[in-house]
């Protein structure tokens, strides 16, 4: 016989400060593992740094990170991360610093903290009109990684007709999202055919093409807004071999193929400029910077690298 009894335990906030460095064998989730953390702070992380770096294409063995974020204890154990309050991530192109500032009536274009935004020291707002990556970076290591470090990831190539793209090597079932605000303009829900389900995407001016996806999210007609972060589909599995194609290698049938128009015009997606969101404004500044003091103290100064910034790794591959 089972009987149901209700435990009260007390909820406690502690603020804690996580460091951790990336490995060749992992990237975020695994180094947040090795730091004695679980993989739910990944994603947060890497959604912070979403309008200013691709860290699917450019994160890098030896990058750092460190984050202050609240936790909250159920009965003095780890039951749940709460806010994050500031990070700092360093690759080869320099440090990024962000810190978490709610800015009375504003909007938030970080889905999962929607009253606040992030700002670097400045007061800038690290949110831009376009994310640097469609590939989003969850919270189990199979959407954060799925890198073979044996070959470029992602890789940009040029197609026979002159197509350029992007392919970002994945795990069958990582999330794929919206690099921006704007309407569904076309779907191609042919899993068996040589671009799998297909969905191209209005935003603005500019035309995004997801390719290669296994299925797509729910409700997604022609016509749909979508905003930007939400989920449009889910990495499929390309085929292994086509009518008049060469075979498709591992590496590869498993994979994002994205491509960007301006105009109509194919443009390489890591060569936009979308514009940054809304400053904090003059009258919240001395509250800001007042909120940034007390959160870099917590934080240690990361050193500027040695080396030169790195660029977008490109790789003629032939017809996808």
């Amino acid at each position: 016989v089972w009987t149901a009894a209700r435990l009260t335990r007390p909820l406690t906030v502690q603020t804690a400060v996580i460091s951790g460095i990336l490995t060749q064998e992992g990237g975020l989730a695994d180094a947040l593992q090795r730091a004695g953390e679980t993989e739910g702070l990944a994603g947060p992380i890497a959604d912070v740094f979403g309008y200013e770096l691709d860290l699917p294409a450019e994160s890098r063995s030896g990058d750092r990170f460190q984050v202050v974020v609240e936790k909250h204890l159920l009965g003095g154990a780890f039951y749940r991360y709460g806010r994050l309050l500031a990070v700092q991530y360093q690759g080869r192109g320099g440090a990024l610093r962000a810190y978490r500032f709610v800015v009375p009536g504003a909007s938030s274009a970080f889905r999962f903290d929607p009253e606040a935004g992030y700002y670097n020291e400045r007061g800038e707002s690290l949110a831009r009109s376009w994310l640097r990556s469609p590939v989003r970076l969850g919270s189990r290591g199979a959407l954060l990684l799925g890198l073979d470090r044996r070959r470029p990831w992602p890789v940009a190539h040029l197609e026979r007709r002159a197509l350029l793209g992007m392919d970002y090597s994945a795990p069958a079932g990582t999330v794929v999202r919206a690099v921006a605000s704007g309407k569904v303009l076309a779907r191609s829900a042919r899993p068996a055919a040589a671009r799998g389900v297909t969905l191209t995407v209005a935003h603005g001016g500019t035309e995004a093409t997801y390719g290669h996806l296994g299925r797509l999210a729910r409700g997604l007609v022609d016509g749909a807004a979508v905003r930007p972060g939400q989920v449009l589909g889910y990495v499929g599995a390309a085929p292994a071999a086509t009518p008049g194609r060469a075979p498709v290698t591992p590496a590869l049938r498993s994979h994002l193929h994205f491509a960007v128009r301006v105009s109509g015009k194919v443009t390489d997606p890591q060569k936009l400029r979308p514009a940054r969101e809304s400053a904090v404004p003059a009258a919240q500044q001395g509250a800001f910077q007042d909120a940034v003091k007390g959160l870099q103290g917590k934080l240690s100064p990361f050193p500027l690298p040695t080396v030169a910034p790195r660029g977008p790794v490109l790789a003629r591959l032939g017809t996808p």
